[in-house]
């Protein structure tokens, strides 16, 4: 049973990490589109929020 635990937690772990990786990887277009949306510092706020769901999913993979 801890084995079906950890593979859903590389898993849905892995999605957010990935999500992260694409999220560094298409730093413009974002921040284009969080400037269109009036986002104080856009390029930032992306690089910030990339961050962060990158932190979150190794958390999840982790299991902290």
């Amino acid at each position: 049973m801890d084995i079906i635990l950890v593979i859903g937690q590389v898993l849905f772990g892995g999605y957010f990490v990935y999500s992260a990786y694409k999220h560094f990887a298409h730093v413009a277009p974002l921040a284009g589109y969080a400037a269109s949306k009036g986002v104080p510092a856009p390029k930032v706020a992306v690089i910030i929020s990339g961050i962060l769901i990158f932190c979150g999913g190794l958390s999840i993979i982790l299991g902290v």
